[in-house]
């Protein structure tokens, strides 16, 4: 197989093993919208506007750099990243694929928040600047998710 193909099926095993856990799911998913809520709550409906842009890159940053960060230390710590070594993925296809896991997983955020705060807050969303929208995002967690493998390297 080549790598790119490599790279995708370990994305689709990335997804299978996130989904797997429920309480990383539910914690990932739950907790941006929570926060939306309660700030909502204490500082009112005027502030969602803000405060919805906030919780996107707070998910998007959960998501991406903390997530990266954790789980590729984890996993070295626990001899899987040794024992991937002895299989024929190549640790780039790897790390690209954790990488385009944890994009998919901030993008996903994303939507789900912006969707919440227009639904439920009655934020609006700025329908003509969303493909500028969607660039910065996608380019801000691969930023994220390679600093995540910098952290990881270091601890």
């Amino acid at each position: 197989m080549k790598g790119v193909a490599l790279a995708f099926r370990q994305v689709i095993y990335e997804n299978r093993a996130f989904w797997r856990s429920p309480a990383a799911a539910f914690f990932t998913f739950a907790f941006p919208l929570i926060f939306l809520v309660i700030f909502s709550l204490l500082f009112g409906r005027e502030a969602a506007q803000f405060f919805t842009a906030g919780i996107i890159t707070l998910s998007l940053v959960s998501a991406t750099y903390t997530n990266i960060a954790m789980s590729v230390t984890i996993a070295r710590d626990e001899g899987i990243l040794k024992r991937l070594r002895g299989t024929p993925l190549p640790p780039l296809a790897y790390l690209a694929g954790r990488m385009m896991h944890a994009v998919a997983i901030g993008l996903l955020l994303a939507v789900i928040v912006m969707a919440f705060g227009a639904v439920v807050q009655g934020v609006e969303v700025p329908w003509a600047g969303l493909p500028v929208l969607v660039l910065v995002l996608i380019v801000g967690s691969a930023a994220f998710c390679a600093l995540g493998l910098a952290v990881s390297a270091l601890v």
